[in-house]
């Protein structure tokens, strides 16, 4: 479940700040979980 827990923790920094959620969404998307983003706050974007 470390994964899962990882990808969390990621989406709540995202979402408490969106100053970077741009350009981390980007590197999320480099090392292919810009879905995971996606899939777990569809309302980032």
């Amino acid at each position: 479940m470390n994964v899962p827990v990882a990808v969390l923790a990621i989406v709540l920094v995202l979402a408490l700040v969106p100053e970077i959620t741009a350009e981390a969404r980007a590197r999320l998307d480099l090392i292919g979980l810009g879905f995971a983003s996606g899939t777990f706050v569809p309302w980032i974007g």
